[in-house]
């Protein structure tokens, strides 16, 4: 006997024996997908969906959605740490993987205690034999001022007999810029610089010693001129 077939929401013969249903609005008003109840794996609470989501929801809400996914995302960003001993007191400390391979102290206060302690003298690798420089021996000797014009600006130090490889005290006096350069310019000309004298007063350096080598020179200077005239 030949049956027809029927819409499953109003009973309604379908021409199209394919279909279920005899319009979208019929389905959408008897239809009842099949459901299940699931545990929510954030709070525990019962919910239900639909029984073609049973392996895939895990949630009630959105909300327990995004406290679950921020605790894993702190969990899988907490760095792995690696126990060292400080070299100073022994004690432990804690540093990340990268940091590990250069970390020695536990702090800057061990660091600083461990650098006084170890680098310093003839094992600080910018040790050089001890003596000074032959900046600060004048200095310390004779003050950082100049022993022509009694400048404190721009102090230089000069060698006496032009040999920068004598540093010794007696071959250094401090000068200032400009009369360093005054000297300099006397020495060229002919004329050395001497030793200062113990009975020639400081204050009357420039005009004891500089002035006379100067006014030589220039009458040696017209002395010559004339004479070529």
């Amino acid at each position: 006997m030949f049956s027809m077939k029927t819409c499953k929401g109003c009973n309604k013969v379908l021409n199209n024996k394919s279909r279920s249903w005899c319009s979208t609005e019929c389905q959408k008003k008897h239809y009842k997908p099949p459901e299940i109840k699931l545990l929510c794996q954030e709070c525990g609470t019962s919910y239900i969906v639909r029984a073609c989501r049973k392996n895939i929801s895990k949630f009630c809400s959105h909300k327990c959605v995004g406290v679950s996914s921020m605790r894993n995302r702190l969990k899988s960003h907490v760095p792995k740490r690696v126990i060292l001993s400080c070299e100073q007191c022994g004690k432990e400390y804690s540093k990340t993987p990268s940091m590990a391979g250069r970390s020695r102290f536990c702090s800057r206060r061990c660091q600083g205690i461990y650098t006084c302690s170890k680098r310093t003298g003839s094992n600080n690798p910018n040790y050089k034999s001890g003596i000074k420089s032959f900046r600060e021996r004048a200095i310390e000797c004779f003050g950082e001022k100049c022993r022509i014009c009694k400048s404190v600006f721009d102090i230089e130090i000069h060698h006496i007999n032009a040999d920068r490889s004598n540093n010794e005290l007696d071959n250094l006096v401090p000068l200032c810029v400009s009369c360093h350069q005054m000297v300099h310019k006397v020495a060229n000309k002919g004329f050395k610089f001497i030793t200062f004298l113990d009975e020639c007063p400081s204050d009357d350096i420039y005009h004891a010693y500089v002035l006379p080598l100067i006014h030589s020179k220039l009458a040696k200077h017209k002395s010559r001129q004339s004479k070529e005239n």
